[in-house]
């Protein structure tokens, strides 16, 4: 399951090749071959904005101040 956000550098697009189907796998494998991979592990909420539902669920918890550090 990938859970969270993906930073990168546009130089870190060329590993994907353009003649055929890359999975995000695929990627972050070389990525970590290449030691140009990092992580953040948090025990805190994440909270999914996938769906329009989950969206408006924390749009309204910003609103309210209801996520906080």
């Amino acid at each position: 399951i990938n859970y969270g956000v993906s930073v990168l550098r546009k130089k870190a697009l060329g590993l994907i090749p353009p003649d055929r189907p890359f999975t995000q796998e695929e990627f972050y494998q070389l990525l970590i071959e290449q030691q140009q991979l990092l992580a953040f592990e948090t025990h805190q909420r994440f909270y999914e904005i996938g769906s329009p539902h989950a969206l408006d669920e924390f749009r309204r918890l910003v609103a309210t101040g209801g996520i906080g550090p």
